[in-house]
């Protein structure tokens, strides 16, 4: 999966460094006004995914927008930024 950066706040993972198996590869996971990720883009800023969710929190629609599959695109973090299990 990668090493993950943190921000300043509780439960925020801004980065997964070493995502994709490459220690070079960095996946940016991206919120949205609820501070749940909403996409995930690589380091070139190309979204890899895109996450909606019900309200429940449950992962509804997750649209892949990448066809490069050297990117480890599931990221372990979603509702409210809470990890998956």
């Amino acid at each position: 999966m990668g090493n993950v950066v943190y921000g300043s706040y509780v439960d925020e993972p801004l980065a997964i460094v070493g995502a994709g198996g490459g220690p070079t590869n960095t996946n940016y996971l991206h919120s949205n006004r609820v501070y749940s990720v909403a996409a995930l883009t690589n380091s070139s800023g190309t979204v890899v995914e895109r996450y909606r969710y019900d309200t429940r929190g449950r992962i509804t629609q997750t649209v892949e927008a990448s066809s490069d599959s050297s990117v480890a695109a599931t990221t372990q973090y979603a509702y409210a930024r809470k990890r998956i299990s």
